[in-house]
């Protein structure tokens, strides 16, 4: 944790977020804890849980996020 000034930040964040910080914003990492995606903002339960098995069950590997997007609603 880095104090600055009323707040402050997690280096791990700011390190993954390559020190450009939004609030909120959700990071997917894999198991080897690289980097999938960020994904900046709000994001409602129904949306969000779409991206969450996109990442989670490995669909990024077979197919990009629009083709999966698009197939899904």
């Amino acid at each position: 944790f880095v104090p600055s000034g009323r707040n402050g930040y997690h280096e791990f964040a700011a390190a993954l977020m390559q020190g450009k910080m939004s609030y909120p914003t959700t990071i997917f990492l894999d198991e080897q804890m690289n980097m999938l995606s960020p994904v900046p903002g709000y994001q409602k339960p129904g949306p969000f849980l779409k991206i969450a098995k996109y990442f989670g069950e490995d669909i990024h590997k077979e197919k990009d996020w629009n083709t999966y997007n698009s197939e899904s609603k």
